[in-house]
């Protein structure tokens, strides 16, 4: 709950969706949790891809 918080704020969407979100987009991307690395990294691999 705690740490859901800060990343609606962040992504300016639902903590609950953004989850849900990244559980179907990525399985197992609990070590990338954080918003701010999520949404640096994530722009970064579409762009090398």
């Amino acid at each position: 709950m705690v740490p859901q918080a800060p990343a609606s704020r962040v992504t300016g969407q639902p903590a609950g969706a953004g989850t849900a979100l990244r559980s179907q987009a990525e399985p197992g991307n609990e070590w990338e949790w954080p918003p701010v690395t999520h949404s640096v990294t994530y722009p970064s691999c579409f762009n090398l891809r």
